[in-house]
C-alpha cells in the first residue's frame, strides 16, 4: 500500500508536518487520479452478453496433485450468514429447500401460495424447472469488451479484500502457526471469515522473495503453501487474483517483493518492517534513491533481472495458473518508475513489458484475465499508462485518499465518490474492464465506515469490481499498518459489516444499473439482454433479514437465504429488475 495522489503534491510524500497541513484542503490516492471537477462516467453498459450467448477463452482444466471438487456456484461449503442461526449440514443449495422462495411473475390474482411446508412457493407454470446455482469447473475469468466474464459468459463485479499485508513477511502468509499442519485450517478459517464479509474475491499476496530466495531454485514448499490457501478460497467460493506483491522493491528498505539476489551489487542493510507511514515510501520519489536504483536495473534487465521475472512468473503459472480458484493474474503491485520520466514510463516502458508477462502467464495457464498497475507516482490528475495490447488487459488502479488515512474531517462523501468515478472513467476508450485493486483506510479513522460507503457507491455506479486492503489473522503488521476488518482471532471489527453489501455476482445480460441505499436497506438492479444464463445476485441476510420484500419484474427467481443468492432467470434478450427492501 502506497499512499498518493490528489494534488500537485502527493500529501503521501511530504514531510509529516507539511503533509498534515496540506491535507486539510485536499485528498491523496495510491495509484489513482483524482482530478478536481471531473466529468462522471457515461452512462455505457456493462455487457456480457454475445450473439451467442457463450463464454470466450475459458480454461478449465487444471492437475497439481490436489483434489479439488468441482465448483458448485453456490458453494458445496455452507456458510451462515452474518447473525444468522443456520445450520449448514441440514441446507442443500442445489435442491429446493423449505427456506426457499421460488417465483415466477405474479400469480394472476396476485396472490402468492404456500406449499404444504410453508414456503412462500409460486410458479405460474408446474412444468418449470426450479431454478438451480450453475455448476462451474472454475473461477477463471476473461473479458469481453468492458466487464469481467466466467465460464458462462456472465458479467461478473468481483468484491472483496487483499490477504494481505502479513504475507509480505516471513513465513510469508497471513497467519502464524506453530506447525505446517495448522496451515489448511488456519487458511479455511481466514477465507470463511472473508466469505462471511460478503465477499466473492480475494486478491492474494504472493512474494518472489518467498518463492526464489535462491535465483534458480523455486521452493516447492512455498507453492505448496500458498496452493493451501487456494484451496481454502475454493472451498469458500471465492474468485482469487495472484498478485505478486512489491513495495519499494526489497525489505532491506522497509517493502517487500523483490528476492536479496536481485539488489546485485546495490548496497543495502537487513530485512525490517519497523518504517513509520510515509517515510517507508519515499524513495520511490528520489530518482538517486537506492530502490530507483533497483528498479532501473529491473526495468532495463541488468543481470538478466527482467528474464528472471519472466521465468518465475512461467513457473507460477505452469505450478498453480490452473486451480479452480485461480480468477487472475497481477503482473506487478506498484511498479516503481526508478529514474525513468513517468510518462515515459507509463507509455513506453510498461505496456510491452506486461504484454511479455501477459504473453508468458497464457501459455502456460490459458486466457485469462490480466490485472495492470499504474506506475507509482506522486502527482495529480495525470494517467500515465498507456493501454498495453493484451486482449485481457484489465486496468487496475489503487485509490486512497490522504487526508481520510491522516484521520482529518470532516469527510467529504461527495469528494471521494466523485474521485473515485473520475479513476473509473480513465479506461472509456480502452475496451476494458476495471478492477480497482485496493481502498481502504487505517483502522483509527473515526468516520472509516461512511469513507467506505462513498467508495462502494462510486463503483456500484460505475458497475466496477474493488478489493479492500486487508486482511489477516496476526498481530504482526506490515510497517505497523492496520486496515483490516477482522481482527487476529477472526472476530470483525465495528465497521466491517459495511463490506457486507448487496451486489450483481453473475449476470447473464448487459447490466445497466445497481445501487444500495444504506439508510433505507433498499437494492436495485436492472438488466437488459438477458441470455440463457441463470444469474446470481448477492444480497446479505445481515441487513436484508431471511425474508426481504423482493420484487422481480421481467424474470424468474429463486431466494436462497442460506447462502444469500438471489437467482434469476429471464427469456433470451429481455430485459428485467429487482427491488429488494428489508421487511
Amino acid at each position: 500500500m502506497n499512499v498518493r495522489r490528489s494534488s500537485p503534491l502527493c500529501l503521501a510524500h511530504l514531510p509529516v508536518a507539511v503533509f498534515i497541513a496540506i491535507a486539510a484542503t485536499t485528498g491523496c490516492a495510491e495509484d489513482s487520479i483524482v482530478p478536481g471537477g471531473s466529468q462522471p462516467m457515461d452512462g455505457g453498459s456493462r455487457d456480457a452478453s454475445s450473439a451467442d450467448g457463450g463464454a470466450s477463452d475459458v480454461v478449465t482444466g487444471f492437475d497439481v496433485g490436489r483434489d479439488i471438487p468441482t465448483l458448485d456456484a453456490a458453494g458445496t461449503d455452507v456458510f451462515d450468514a452474518p447473525g444468522v442461526d443456520v445450520d449448514a449440514a441440514d441446507v442443500s443449495l442445489d435442491m429446493p429447500t423449505d427456506s426457499d422462495v421460488s417465483m415466477d411473475a405474479p400469480a394472476r390474482d396476485g396472490s402468492a401460495v404456500p406449499d404444504a411446508g410453508g414456503a412462500l412457493d409460486v410458479q405460474q407454470d408446474p412444468m418449470d424447472p426450479p431454478l438451480d446455482p450453475p455448476k462451474l469447473t472454475t473461477h477463471r475469468l476473461t473479458t469481453r469488451g468492458d466487464v469481467l466474464i466466467d465460464e458462462l459468459g456472465r458479467a461478473v463485479i468481483l468484491r472483496g479484500v487483499n490477504v494481505g499485508g502479513r504475507s509480505k513477511m516471513p513465513p510469508f502468509l497471513p497467519f502464524e502457526f506453530a506447525d505446517a499442519g495448522e496451515i489448511p485450517a488456519q487458511a479455511d478459517k481466514l477465507m470463511s471469515s472473508v466469505r462471511a464479509l460478503g465477499s466473492n474475491a480475494v486478491r492474494l499476496t504472493f512474494s518472489w522473495e518467498a518463492l526464489e530466495g535462491v535465483r534458480g531454485t523455486f521452493d516447492a514448499e512455498y507453492l505448496r503453501r500458498y496452493g493451501l490457501l487456494l484451496d481454502a478460497a475454493q472451498k469458500a467460493d471465492l474468485h482469487v487474483i495472484v498478485d505478486v506483491h512489491q513495495d519499494v522493491f526489497h525489505a532491506a528498505f522497509c517493502g517487500d517483493g523483490f528476492p536479496e539476489w536481485a539488489l546485485g551489487d546495490i548496497v543495502h542493510g537487513a530485512p525490517h518492517y519497523d518504517c513509520v507511514f510515509p517515510f517507508w515510501s519515499l524513495p520511490y520519489f528520489d530518482a538517486a534513491s537506492t530502490v530507483s536504483q533497483a528498479f532501473d536495473r529491473f526495468w532495463t534487465n541488468k543481470d538478466g533481472l527482467f528474464d528472471a521475472f519472466e521465468a518465475m512468473w512461467r513457473h507460477v503459472a505452469r505450478e498453480i495458473g490452473r486451480h479452480p480458484a485461480v480468477a487472475a493474474f497481477e503482473i506487478i503491485n506498484e511498479p516503481g518508475a526508478g529514474s525513468t520520466a513517468l510518462d515515459v514510463m507509463g507509455h513506453t516502458i510498461l505496456p510491452p513489458l506486461y504484454d511479455r508477462i501477459a504473453a508468458a502467464i497464457e501459455v502456460e495457464a490459458g486466457a485469462a484475465a490480466i490485472v495492470c498497475d499504474e506506475p507509482v507516482s506522486s502527482t495529480a490528475d495525470i494517467q500515465y499508462l498507456a493501454r498495453p495490447s493484451h486482449a485481457r488487459f484489465v486496468y487496475g488502479p489503487h485509490y486512497y485518499d490522504g487526508a481520510t488515512t491522516l484521520g482529518i474531517g470532516p469527510l467529504d462523501a461527495n469528494r471521494i465518490r466523485t474521485a473515485v468515478t473520475a479513476l473509473l472513467a480513465r479506461t472509456g476508450g480502452w475496451n476494458a474492464p476495471t478492477i480497482v485493486g485496493e481502498f481502504g483506510a487505517p483502522n483509527s479513522v473515526t468516520f472509516k465506515g461512511d469513507y467506505l460507503a462513498a467508495i462502494f457507491d462510486a463503483l456500484d455506479t460505475g458497475r466496477a469490481s474493488g478489493l479492500l486492503w486487508d486482511v489477516a489473522l496476526s498481530n504482526q503488521k506490515w510497517n505497523s499498518e492496520d486496515f483490516g476488518p477482522l481482527l487476529a482471532d477472526g472476530t470483525e471489527t465495528a465497521w466491517a459489516g459495511i463490506l457486507d453489501r448487496p451486489a450483481p455476482r453473475a449476470i447473464d445480460g448487459t447490466i445497466t444499473s445497481f445501487a444500495w441505499d444504506t439508510a433505507a436497506k433498499q437494492f436495485s438492479l436492472a438488466v437488459s439482454s438477458a441470455g440463457d444464463a441463470v444469474s446470481q445476485i448477492y444480497l446479505p441476510v445481515r441487513h436484508l433479514g431471511m425474508s426481504p420484500d423482493i420484487a422481480v419484474t421481467g424474470a424468474r427467481f429463486r431466494w436462497l437465504p442460506a447462502s444469500g443468492q438471489l437467482l434469476v432467470a429471464a427469456p433470451r434478450g429481455a430485459s428485467w429488475t429487482v427491488l429488494v427492501k428489508a421487511r
